[in-house]
């Protein structure tokens, strides 16, 4: 296939248009119920006190912005797609930002920037948390002016999903999973909302015994899109594994309700299962008689995605503990398994044995 006509495939049906608005406008829209900006994919990042700061410093000494990126949903409203801290740490200090339940935020309080050393303790208005910057400075920031890119309601509904994903990949602090959190919550907020239930859940927790840092990098979530997408998205070897589970997350976002459901049905169920089998340690390496170390992405491969694909007839065993901690045990000192659970070895390259291993292992 000739370059252009990959173009002319791959090109989906984009309808943008540019505007400038003020800061007040801007306000002024989301008090209207014009402009969402979604308490839930807004707590998928939080920036710090010192960054709210020095947006507000930007706003009050002139310094220009970046645009922000709406889509227009089919009634005419926008949908924040790009902008999401600017746009909130705004709303937020003016004490317009609302949560789920439509209460309102707390106005934040700004701390001293390196021009605007006075911001320490500032508040929109003047309460006994800090001291009110005043109308004047208020009007300076209300008439501030900040540009939108809309997406028309014409553009192809996946289309916010690619620019979000090429405006947050580079350069950006978020971990992978963050921006799959993001781009799944535009897609399919049930799907979300209810992987975020599971990959909290206390016996997912229990059994892989994340780290403070991990679970701050939502690398519970990470393993859930890993059992969701290595499991039931075929791999193409094009991929490397962060586009693997991009991918693949967006394939799954388009299943029926009904199938989602199955899949982390599955998941619960086997995650039910391991905390019924008496072991804690399940998923570590077992040595010298005993489970330790820490969980790795290869054993959570290889056991807990095999036990996965085989839970229907593990159920229908007499002993189903005994049977999954016996081959979770002797798995362990084949040569194979440690060949593909050494460090070192690439994901790709790992995926295409721990995955099939797996499914095999817990099928005897």
């Amino acid at each position: 296939m000739s370059l252009e006509a990959e173009i002319k495939q791959s090109a989906r049906k984009i309808a943008t248009d540019s505007y400038e608005m003020s800061v007040g406008e801007l306000m002024n829209v989301y008090r209207d119920g014009e402009l969402i900006v979604s308490p839930e994919f807004q707590r998928l990042f939080r920036w710090s006190r010192s960054q709210k700061s020095h947006l507000i410093e930007s706003l009050l000494i002139g310094v220009p912005i970046p645009s922000i990126f709406v889509f227009e949903l089919e009634d005419g409203i926008w949908e924040l797609i790009d902008g999401l801290q600017r746009v909130s740490t705004i709303l937020e200090f003016a004490g317009l930002l609302r949560k789920e339940d439509g209460d309102l935020y707390d106005p934040s309080v700004l701390e001293g920037t390196r021009y605007l050393p006075s911001l320490q303790g500032a508040t929109w208005e003047k309460s006994k948390s800090g001291n009110g910057i005043g109308s004047t400075h208020q009007i300076a920031i209300k008439r501030s002016r900040i540009s939108l890119q809309i997406l028309r309601k014409a553009s192809d509904e996946k289309a916010k999903y690619d620019l979000f994903q090429r405006l947050n990949s580079h350069g950006s602090t978020a971990t992978a999973q963050e921006l799959r959190n993001c781009i799944l919550f535009m897609l399919n907020k049930g799907m979300f909302r209810r992987m975020k239930q599971l990959a909290y859940d206390d016996r997912f927790i229990n059994i892989m015994k994340p780290s403070d840092r991990l679970t701050e990098n939502q690398a519970m979530l990470d393993y859930l899109t890993r059992y969701l997408v290595f499991i039931h998205v075929d791999y193409n070897k094009a991929w490397d594994i962060e586009e693997f589970l991009d991918n693949g997350l967006v394939e799954l976002s388009e299943e029926s309700e009904e199938d989602i459901g199955d899949m982390l049905d599955t998941f619960e169920e086997t995650l039910d299962l391991f905390s019924r089998i008496g072991e804690d340690n399940a998923l570590r390496r077992f040595k010298d008689g005993r489970f330790q170390g820490k969980v790795g992405q290869a054993a959570f491969e290889t056991i807990f995605l095999g036990v996965a694909q085989n839970i229907s007839s593990i159920q229908k065993k007499k002993d189903k503990k005994t049977y999954v901690l016996n081959r979770i045990r002797n798995l362990w000192p084949r040569a194979d398994v440690m060949d593909f659970t050494r460090a070192g070895l690439r994901g790709t390259d790992r995926i295409q044995k721990t995955i099939p291993f797996g499914k095999d292992w817990f099928s005897k």
